[in-house]
């Protein structure tokens, strides 16, 4: 028996009913990932490890051909007098207080890029038009 709650296709209960998240903030993620847009997503990440690390802030920095470097603060606050310098820090996620994991940042940073590429990327609709 495990004692983490991921399950894998051999589990007996993956074959169960979809897993549920009882948090607002996660349902909020998952239904932009599904359904907003890529920015909106980004920032729902971000708001959602603010609440699951208990954080003062978090902000991600990227760097994406076409929108430059974006500065994207968790609750969409604005940067005001940038006193953590984050308009000059290398792209990276930068939280308050600081979280020592290279994968989540590794993992934010693509989510922020991949986000923002996807808003600059035309949609297109069901019968296939701009």
């Amino acid at each position: 028996m495990t004692t983490d709650n991921l399950l894998s296709p051999d589990d007996e209960s993956a074959t169960g009913p979809p897993i549920t998240f009882g948090v607002p903030r996660a349902e909020a993620l998952i239904e932009s990932a599904q359904l907003g847009s890529g920015i909106t997503t980004v920032y729902e990440a971000l708001d959602r490890l603010v609440d699951l690390y208990a954080l003062d802030d978090a902000a991600l920095v990227v760097d994406v051909p076409g929108f430059g470097r974006q500065v994207l603060h968790a609750g969409r606050k604005p940067l005001g007098n940038d006193e953590r310098g984050l308009l000059r820090s290398p792209p990276g996620l930068y939280l308050d207080p600081p979280l020592a994991d290279p994968a989540l940042d590794d993992l934010m940073v693509t989510v922020g890029a991949l986000g923002l590429r996807l808003d600059m990327t035309p949609r297109t609709t069901e019968s296939g038009k701009a």
